[in-house]
């Protein structure tokens, strides 16, 4: 992962000098050390963490029949299989172990849209998702890319 701070030695004090490279802050030290932590702990990283909501699911013989959500409105939608597959499902909810990446992008962001309560303009390519949605390569990537925090 890309460093979010730069640190330079000031010609003038010898200090150490730290700036975060969205402008969002800066400061110094006299130890080069003590600046990277500064920066790393004060310079936003450009990550975002979600957290899926809780749900209620109704499964028969391990096989999902629904299950509800609370949209982003906190409405309760319920989907069955043939709106959300189970696959996409688990990989919303992180319930499996299997490599997501496998899985269609662009059927990833439909997914969580659904479940947001957001895909109401439509799209199904990843150029009209980006476009009606108004999403650059990098947000439409941050959206769909999940970072494991546990192991499988």
């Amino acid at each position: 992962m890309a460093k979010n701070y730069k640190i330079e030695k000031s010609k003038t004090t010898g200090w150490w000098v730290w700036t975060c490279k969205d402008g969002s802050g800066g400061g110094s030290s006299t130890s080069k050390k003590e600046a990277k932590a500064q920066g790393k702990a004060n310079c936003p990283s450009g990550e975002i963490i979600l957290t899926p909501p809780k749900y209620d699911a109704d499964f028969t013989d391990g096989q999902l029949n629904s299950f509800s959500v609370a949209n982003l409105d906190n409405l309760i939608q319920t989907f069955s299989p043939t709106e959300i597959d189970e696959e996409m499902f688990a990989f919303f909810f992180g319930l499996n172990c299997e490599p997501y990446l496998d899985y269609d992008e662009e059927e990833r962001l439909i997914t969580i849209f659904k479940i947001w309560g957001v895909y109401l303009k439509g799209g199904t390519t990843k150029p009209d998702l980006k476009s009606l949605y108004n999403l650059t390569e990098i947000e439409f990537q941050k959206l769909i890319i999940k970072e494991r925090l546990y192991r499988c």
